[in-house]
């Protein structure tokens, strides 16, 4: 998911006042299915290490599952936890989630996925809320696990990324009309340094 507006003070630095400006365009919105397609063939033609496979995967913000329902075409299914604060979406989630997935109703920048050990934690977050979120799942995966976050290119150049080792994909075009560039970040064990512009497959 991503985006509504929201109200705040203006940061210190420009790169997060453009990656807040972007966020005020929408606060939910679908990831589109080519998007994280795009991550895993990209990773895969270019000889990157590939999103981890096995173990438990988490979804933060999970939405209608939207990049849960791309991945799973495009990599053998996982066992999911869906995380998610709408009353509406976690609904949905419960009735229409992948077979074996828990869904987990609720803030997770709060109470967090409850799962340890998980290979895998991948999300589009509310574009506002994006650094909290990159911070939440990195201190969950705890230098073991992959974190995968889908926001604006201008998140990059933030200070959340500090001291992070992790690859970048920006993405080409525009998925979504109120926002420019976006891209994927991607941390974890054996991560840092690479760079690749994906393509819409």
């Amino acid at each position: 998911m991503a985006r509504r507006p929201v109200p705040g003070q203006l940061p210190a630095f420009a790169a997060e006042d453009i990656a807040r400006t972007e966020a005020r365009a929408s606060e939910y919105v679908p990831t589109p299915h080519w998007v994280p397609v795009a991550l895993v063939l990209g990773m895969r033609a270019a000889g990157h290490p590939p999103l981890p496979l096995t173990g438990p995967r988490i979804e933060p913000a999970a939405g209608y599952a939207a990049i849960v329902d791309a991945l799973d075409l495009v990599t053998p299914p996982g066992l999911w936890t869906l995380c998610e604060l709408r009353e509406d979406a976690a609904l949905h989630l419960s009735l229409c989630g992948p077979i074996g997935s828990t869904v987990r109703r609720g803030d997770y920048l709060t109470h967090g996925s409850g799962i340890t050990g998980a290979g895998l934690w991948i999300t589009n977050p509310p574009w506002s809320l994006a650094a909290e979120f990159w911070a939440k799942m990195l201190q969950e995966a705890a230098g073991i696990g992959t974190v995968a976050l889908h926001v604006p290119w201008s998140f990059a150049a933030t200070e959340a990324l500090d001291q992070i080792a992790c690859d970048l994909y920006p993405i080409e075009g525009r998925p979504y009309p109120f926002a420019r560039e976006t891209c994927w970040i991607v941390a974890g064990p054996e991560r840092g340094g690479r760079r690749l512009r994906l393509k819409k497959p």
